[in-house]
């Protein structure tokens, strides 16, 4: 416990240190080029947003609710214990530690790169979450209750922080994110093949446990590769 504590607070100091070296300097900036730069491309990623919450949120969530084995959803339960903040920035930033103790300088800053591009990423599906409070497929089954908290009668706190946040996943978002970035990073195919794998397995848990709708993990999948591309583009100097 002890030991743990001080584990957080060495990467709290760290995580400062790293804003300090702006590694979140012109992320706003890049995110917002890259949307206006691809007007076309977003308009067709929210048409196809709209188009799986008419026809396929439902079914899908309906297919995994009529399929429910409880070993599989132990699997995929254990899948989503992997997608937490805490275990997602804990494995990036022990990793970039590791390789400097290593001497790998290139690797340690791809995983800081990494880490640090999928705390913003968190922070991104906070707000997102607070704008939407969708409501989730394991509450109801209604796929178009947005902005539920707002409208609802009882105000429930608690529910804003489980209930009534369903798009994005935050799961989804920060694995997207940090693996887009360590997928430009890669040069192996063995190793892209791995981080795209593991986007697909976090998608998949979030799903099946009916934690989150399709159209939420394919909004959050949009916008974790946008904010890992734009974050390693804007710190991949650093690899120079």
């Amino acid at each position: 416990m002890v030991l743990g504590t001080m584990y957080v607070i060495y990467a709290l100091f760290h995580i400062i240190a790293c804003l300090k070296a702006g590694y979140w300097h012109g992320i706003l900036k890049g995110i917002s080029r890259y949307l206006l730069s691809n007007i076309k491309i977003v308009i067709m990623c929210i048409i196809a947003v709209l188009l799986s919450i008419g026809f396929i949120d439902q079914s899908v969530s309906l297919l995994c609710k009529n399929f429910y084995n409880i070993n599989v959803y132990t699997i995929t339960d254990f899948i989503n214990s992997m997608g937490e903040g805490w275990f997602v920035f804990g494995v990036l930033f022990t990793l970039s530690l590791v390789e400097g103790f290593r001497e790998h300088f290139k690797n340690a800053i791809a995983f800081r790169i990494a880490f640090m591009t999928s705390m913003f990423a968190g922070l991104v599906n906070g707000v997102l979450k607070f704008v939407f409070n969708r409501e989730r497929p394991v509450i109801s089954m209604h796929e178009w209750h947005f902005f539920k908290f707002f409208i609802a009668k009882t105000k429930n706190f608690s529910d804003l922080l489980y209930a009534y946040n369903s798009m994005p996943s935050g799961h989804t978002i920060m694995v997207a994110s940090a693996v887009t970035v360590l997928y430009l990073y890669s040069t192996t195919k063995v190793a892209r093949v791995i981080l795209v794998l593991l986007v697909i397995l976090m998608a998949y848990a979030r799903i099946y446990t009916m934690n989150h709708w399709f159209s939420d993990v394919l909004v959050s999948m949009m916008l974790g590769f946008m904010v890992g591309m734009v974050g390693y583009n804007i710190n991949k100097f650093r690899l120079l």
